[in-house]
């Protein structure tokens, strides 16, 4: 597992001080990403189905039956 931090940014700040920035995990996060880009375009990798439901009452209802276990597989 790569953090964003590690790839993208020069250096950040953690719970433990600055961390530098890591050639070998930037480039193992950027080989990573690629891939990934690769499977969604190959269609190999998709995402959720999802339902979309319209205004507030939509939205409440959806809220709704997330409480109840009526959404399953799916994101709203």
């Amino acid at each position: 597992m790569t953090y964003g931090q590690s790839i993208m940014a020069d250096a950040y700040k953690s719970t433990t001080g600055v961390v530098q920035r890591d050639s070998a995990i930037r480039e193992l996060g950027l080989k990573a990403w690629r891939m990934a880009l690769e499977l969604v375009e190959q269609g190999k990798i998709l995402p959720p189905p999802h339902e979309l439901r319209e205004g507030l009452e939509g939205a409440l209802k959806g809220i709704d039956d997330l409480g109840k276990g009526l959404i399953s597989g799916r994101r709203l």
